[in-house]
């Protein structure tokens, strides 16, 4: 998978860069929905995109250094970003 930017193809959202000095990490663009809420974006190679459509899995490995669990949304549909952002700020 390839991190992807914009993250709403086709839309203009102001984006940041998450961990750009970071050299550990890999610059991740993000769009804020909210305090603390953030939309990011990832591409799936032929090679992913056949393995996904043969098991339909998709694993996801976090990071919590030892604090809690925060929650994670995975989707293969395009967010409808005004409905996210009134959803997360009401």
């Amino acid at each position: 998978m390839k991190i992807a930017s914009p993250v709403i193809p086709d839309e203009e959202h102001e984006e940041r860069i998450i961990a750009k000095d970071q050299p550990q990490y890999l610059p991740l663009p993000v769009i804020e929905l909210g305090k603390g809420i953030m939309l990011a974006r990832w591409t799936l190679s032929e090679e992913e995109k056949r393995i996904v459509a043969e098991t339909g899995n998709i694993y996801i490995t976090m990071w919590t250094f030892n604090n809690p669990v925060m929650p994670h949304r995975l989707q293969v549909e395009k967010p409808n970003i005004k409905q996210l952002k009134d959803t997360f700020n009401a």
